[in-house]
C-alpha cells in the first residue's frame, strides 16, 4: 500500500486503528518507506516518542485562485485495537488542544479522525 501512496504522490496522511494490526517493527518499516509525512496527534510509541516519519501537527501552505493560505493539519485515532507498544491519548481532547494551537498559526484547521 505504501508503494501505491508513493506512486500517486500523496503528501500527507494520518494513521487509522488498523495500522496497529501489525507488529511495531513492521509499522516502523512501512513508515520509513513512505515519501509522505504522517500527521498523528494522539499516539506515540510506549516511551512517548513519535513514530518515524510522523509529526503531531503541521501547517501547510495551500495555493488556490492565486491566493495562498496556511492550512493546519492534525490527525487522531481511536484505541479500539490497543497495542502495548503504543501510547494513546484521548483523541477528542488532543484534537481540541491541537486545534487551539493551530488556530493562531493557520487560516483553516483540518482535523482528521479515523475510526472503525
Amino acid at each position: 500500500m505504501v508503494d501505491v501512496l508513493n506512486t500517486v504522490g500523496l503528501q500527507w496522511a494520518t494513521l487509522g486503528n488498523h495500522e496497529f494490526d501489525i507488529p511495531e517493527s513492521a509499522l516502523k518499516s512501512r513508515l520509513s518507506e513512505g515519501r509522505f509525512t504522517v500527521v498523528i496527534s494522539n499516539v506515540t510509541d510506549a516511551a512517548g516518542a513519535l513514530f518515524p516519519g510522523t509529526v503531531r501537527t503541521a501547517v501547510v501552505p495551500v495555493t488556490a485562485n492565486g491566493r495562498t493560505i496556511r492550512l493546519g493539519l492534525l490527525g487522531v485515532v481511536t484505541d479500539d485495537l490497543k497495542q502495548p507498544w503504543v501510547k494513546y491519548d484521548a483523541p477528542l481532547a488532543r484534537s481540541e488542544e491541537h486545534t487551539s494551537e493551530l488556530q493562531s498559526l493557520a487560516y483553516l484547521v483540518c482535523r482528521l479522525l479515523l475510526e472503525k
